[in-house]
């Protein structure tokens, strides 16, 4: 179903659905932005019917509301909020330019829906099925175990989907704690992060983990390893408070204390001096 719509307040933008899609970058957007200005929307904006969720086109739908560009809708119709994000990471999958991370993390997740609830989930897949004319990568109907149904479709084993879900999980784990600029900035390979290093920052205590967190947020760094490094010698602790200074009293009677050790010393060395000299 396609509708014509201007009021972009009749759609509802799910921070879930939206963190599953990579933002582009800079001179992707600006080129995305001068051709719509230049054709109009093309592409529709996909969104569940039965919520009104944006499931697909976020950002063409933010470059339409800046713009006051007119654009169409296709409304597709889900069981429930697991189905509709399935359909979401399925067809996210079925793109070309996704980074490594991106697909690991993807992956991950769809591993990790349908193995909390393997039966439920090849309902959903088989009515998910049902929603495009040409299923995105993985998208067929499942006939078997749903994981293995999943890790097959994508041409992979399930040691590896097993390893995308602890992925997935590490960075949803990251966004609680670190925050989510933190893991925007690792999904979206803004900065470079291996796995070890996302499951380190998902382990940090939660004061550590938001320290880290806003050294990734500010830019300053090129990894997730330099930032973890960085906090870890002293770099990202707030300043220390300076010592408040002594009473007038207090300070005179330190002061004598300091004199009186100083001579000790001095007397020491005339008199080792002395020793020295008659030996």
């Amino acid at each position: 179903m396609r509708k014509a719509i201007t009021d972009v307040e009749a759609l509802k933008v799910d921070p879930e659905f939206k963190s599953l899609c990579p933002a582009l970058e800079a001179d992707e957007r600006e080129y995305l932005q001068d051709n719509m200005k230049r054709d109009g929307c093309r592409d529709a904006i996909v969104v569940w019917d039965e919520e009104g969720i944006i499931i697909d086109g976020h950002n063409r739908f933010e470059i339409c509301s800046a713009n006051d560009i007119a654009f169409t809708t296709r409304r597709l119709k889900f069981p429930s909020r697991a189905a509709a994000l399935d359909w979401c990471i399925r067809n996210q999958l079925g793109r070309r330019n996704l980074k490594p991370i991106q697909v690991n993390y993807l992956r991950g997740k769809l591993y990790n829906m349908l193995k909390a609830d393997p039966r439920e989930n090849l309902k959903v897949g088989q009515e998910n099925a049902k929603n495009t004319e040409k299923s995105p990568k993985g998208q067929n109907e499942p006939s078997g175990n749903a994981t293995q149904e999943a890790a097959e479709s994508f041409g992979v084993g399930m040691s590896t989907m097993k390893r995308d879900g602890g992925l997935a999980d590490d960075l949803d784990a990251v966004a609680e704690s670190a925050g989510e600029d933190a893991r925007k900035a690792i999904y979206d390979g803004e900065v470079k992060a291996t796995k070890g290093d996302v499951k380190k920052l998902a382990e940090l205590p939660a004061a550590a983990a938001k320290k880290v967190g806003k050294v990734l947020a500010s830019g300053e760094v090129a990894s997730v390893k330099e930032a973890l490094e960085q906090v870890h010698e002293g770099n990202g602790k707030e300043p220390e408070k300076p010592a408040e200074p002594l009473d007038p009293v207090d300070a005179a009677i330190e002061a004598g204390k300091e004199f009186d050790r100083v001579a000790r010393h001095i007397n020491a060395a005339h008199k080792m001096a002395q020793e020295l000299s008659t030996a």
